[in-house]
């Protein structure tokens, strides 16, 4: 953190401890005043998320959870200018705008204010932006200037390619504090991909890069292995529902390998150490979360995951499930010195591929986490796993499918095979309770906490992503990290700087700050 970050937190302290003492009912009055007096309609579901606020949110003594302004008009300055009243004396950890009306006047009232009075550790902006160059270069100095804003989300619409550039100058600065960033179903292949591998590849606080749903393709899988090989400190790299297939994961494979190779693990106190990933770690270095969800990877890809685990000790968690892997990329798995979590859900799996996981539940290795839900092993692979999970000491959770039940009046119908595995199923869980039961909990790497491999693959967006209400609902998300296909190469990228010169701007609050500071 810089000086001038610690400078603006002391500042932004001493602030807040000069609101004066506000109560929930006077806050959503003096919103009601501010909506007649700038002439704007008041936003019902902001008067009830004041009336939700924790007592001790208002004047900064916490963190709210979140403030959500969905489907509403942002349009003009007037409806920011209202929200003034609750934003400056309400910071919040996660500020969402979902699939709200909002240009470029609209955008830089909001963005200045976020920046201004640091109120939030989380942007969400989803559904489709009105806003264009404007507003994306006061989301860029926002980026800049705020100290305390973590996590940035674009979700839902088009990240058009004059406006990429603009959103890379700002993670270029050195003062750029973001170490989560999340650039879900925006259309990023190609240009904007280029120019935000180029801002990233000089970087230092970015561990967390999710793009899934973004058309990616072979060659833009080619540009984030670049990144990779620059870049040592993003730690999880999200391309779920994208088409890199196994061309692509050939490419991130060597870069994970020269990755390795440029700083190998000397001791047990290496930054590389598997003990020692976590999402978010200043001292961690190297990739520890790769999602390739459903990426038309196949069974050829075998070679170049085998390469990625064998050669990185800082890649923990891996998750290629919804690909047509079968058995032969399964033996691939088994060398992999630092992997604690594989996802191999709907990953094509049948009674074939037995052997090759048995194999893999009885290696040497820090394994504790395999999901193998939505494939079909039958008795006989489940009985193969069963017997090799009795050597094994690591694995504390096999996700199953859930053998189905049957009611009393057709117990007696019950077929011997489904009986066998539901009874085999149950020995598997009796297993790793045993494994969980006899470490200790500092053994529990915070990986397994942290992440779930449960992925959903999204619905294709039809014809440059539809808005409509169907489409929305029809989406599936996924937990985290979060995980559908794209057509078409990426088109050849030029790294050209924003089209439109950002204009000197003077922020609407740097009047009033030594007034509000020292009254």
């Amino acid at each position: 953190m810089t000086d001038r970050h610690v400078l603006l937190g002391s500042l932004l302290h001493h602030f807040f401890r000069l609101v004066p003492t506000t109560t929930k009912s006077q806050l959503a009055a003096e919103y009601l005043e501010a909506c007649r007096r700038h002439d704007t309609p008041c936003i019902d579901t902001v008067l009830q998320q004041i009336r939700d606020l924790p007592d001790n949110a208002i004047g900064g003594g916490s963190r709210a959870p979140r403030l959500t302004l969905a489907e509403c008009s942002l349009a003009g300055p007037s409806p920011a200018d209202a929200l003034e009243a609750v934003m400056r004396k309400v910071q919040f950890r996660r500020l969402e705008i979902d699939h709200a009306t909002i240009d470029d006047e609209g955008a830089e009232a909001i963005f200045d204010m976020i920046e201004y009075y640091e109120s939030a550790n989380v942007l969400s902006i989803a559904g489709p932006r009105q806003f264009g160059i404007r507003g994306w270069q006061a989301a860029s100095r926002m980026i800049k200037k705020s100290a305390d804003l973590t996590e940035l989300e674009v979700t839902d619409a088009p990240l058009e390619a004059s406006h990429a550039p603009v959103l890379a100058r700002s993670l270029r600065a050195h003062t750029c504090t973001l170490r989560a960033l999340c650039l879900q179903r925006v259309s990023l292949c190609g240009e904007p991909l280029l120019c935000l591998v180029i801002a990233l590849k000089s970087n230092s606080s970015i561990r967390e890069l999710r793009l899934g749903d973004n058309r990616l393709s072979v060659s833009d899988a080619a540009q984030l292995a670049s990144l990779l090989r620059y870049n040592a400190r993003i730690q999880l790299l999200d391309l779920s529902n994208n088409q890199i297939q196994d061309a692509g994961v050939a490419h991130l494979a060597e870069a994970l390998a020269e990755q390795a190779a440029q700083s190998p693990p000397s001791a047990a106190a290496s930054p590389l150490d598997p003990n020692r990933c976590t999402v978010g770690g200043h001292e961690a270095r190297g990739l520890a979360f790769l999602v390739l969800w459903n990426n038309q990877l196949t069974r050829n890809c075998a070679p170049y995951l085998n390469k990625a685990l064998r050669s990185s000790w800082s890649l923990c968690v891996l998750n290629v499930g919804r690909n047509a892997l079968c058995g032969e990329a399964v033996r691939a798995l088994c060398r992999a010195p630092a992997l604690l979590s594989l996802g191999l859900q709907a990953a094509r799996l049948g009674p074939d591929a037995a052997p090759a996981l048995a194999d893999l539940v009885r290696a040497d290795t820090k394994l504790q986490r395999l999901d193998l839900r939505e494939n079909r092993l039958g008795g006989a692979g489940l009985s193969a796993i069963l017997a090799a999970l009795k050597e094994n000491t690591t694995l504390t959770q096999i996700d199953l499918d859930e053998p189905p039940t049957p009611d009393s009046a057709n117990l007696q119908a019950e077929d011997k095979e489904s009986a066998y595995i539901r009874r085999v199923t149950r020995e598997i869980r009796a297993l790793c309770r045993r494994n969980d039961t006899t470490r200790h909990d500092d053994d529990v790497h915070p990986v397994h906490r942290k992440i779930s491999l449960t992925c959903h693959t999204a619905c294709l967006l039809r014809q440059g992503m539809g808005t409509g209400e169907e489409e929305r609902r029809g989406r599936l998300r996924s937990p985290a990290p979060s995980p559908a296909p794209s057509p078409a190469p990426s088109p050849a990228p030029s790294p050209a700087g924003s089209p439109v010169p950002a204009p000197q701007h003077t922020s609407r609050f740097m009047v009033s700050v030594y007034l509000n500071l020292y009254p």
